[in-house]
């Protein structure tokens, strides 16, 4: 019976050691599961973090490369992530992981946003300020066409084909315009171009107005009109001068009191004093 008893606990004993031998090889495999799990997804981190050191000076081209290649790391880290999803729930230092992917994976795709849409304003803006700079021959011939078909009444329907073919010629000016100012608005550097590109049209603008605004005449009245334009310049160089003769009569005279009133203290520094 004693005998039995000794047998029934030496097997108890073994069972035990052997329980817990396997626990303790559970445990560590469990330990190196999350240290693995943890390297894999600092792989994923680093590789949206190097991403983002090269897309600060990148062009349009590799603006582009590098959000295909976030896509694709996007893709399988969804696909990592929601296989160990329960792993990763239950592991606060493998759920900062996640977060910081996340936060990384966003701050960089508004980066890349941000630099597409200053590259494409940029380029926007030089397309612009091409074709308005372009615009100032094709804009003074049509101003010339317009006036040689204002001088006769058998070239008014030509002239009137010309300022509807204008019109068309100005929408397009008008939204290249709005382009470069939309564009300058987002680049601070371009301000100081953006003054000469809108000289420029409002240059074409009065062109392009004068010959929306032309139109036959008889002969007579291009006589009358130019006579009453002469008169008109004549009158304003009129008053030109005689504002000019005022100045100058306004300068004499001051001259002329400066002059009295150093005599009248010279004067005064010659008289005795009693």
């Amino acid at each position: 019976m004693i005998r039995n008893r000794l047998i029934f606990f030496a097997c108890a004993l073994l069972l035990s050691l052997g329980s817990g031998i396997k626990a303790q090889t559970s445990g560590d495999s469990i330990s190196f599961d999350m240290l693995e799990l943890e390297g894999k997804l600092l792989l994923f981190v680093d590789k949206i973090d190097a991403i983002s050191a090269d897309v600060t000076y990148a062009n349009l081209e590799q603006l582009a490369k590098a959000e295909k290649e976030i896509t694709s790391i996007d893709n399988k880290w969804n696909m990592f992530t929601q296989a160990y999803q329960l792993d990763i729930a239950l592991d606060e230092k493998l759920l900062n992981l996640v977060t910081r992917y996340q936060e990384d994976k966003q701050q960089l795709t508004d980066t890349i946003q941000f630099l597409k849409h200053r590259l494409e304003s940029f380029d926007a803006f030089m397309a612009a300020e091409i074709y308005i700079e372009r615009q100032k021959e094709p804009y003074n011939k049509r101003l010339e066409e317009a006036k040689r078909y204002s001088q006769m009444e058998k070239l008014a329907p030509m002239l009137e084909k010309l300022k509807a073919k204008e019109q068309q010629f100005f929408a397009e000016l008008e939204k290249n315009y709005e382009k470069a100012k939309e564009a300058a608005q987002t680049y601070d550097l371009l301000q100081d171009r953006m003054k000469k590109l809108e000289e420029n049209y409002i240059e074409l603008k009065i062109i392009s107005d004068t010959i929306q605004a032309t139109e036959y005449k008889p002969f007579i009245e291009r006589i009358k009109d130019y006579l009453l334009s002469f008169a008109a310049v004549a009158i304003i160089l009129m008053f030109i001068n005689m504002v000019h003769a005022k100045i100058q009569s306004y300068k004499q005279l001051r001259k002329s009191a400066e002059e009295y009133k150093k005599a009248l203290m010279g004067n005064d520094e010659e008289t005795p004093s009693i």
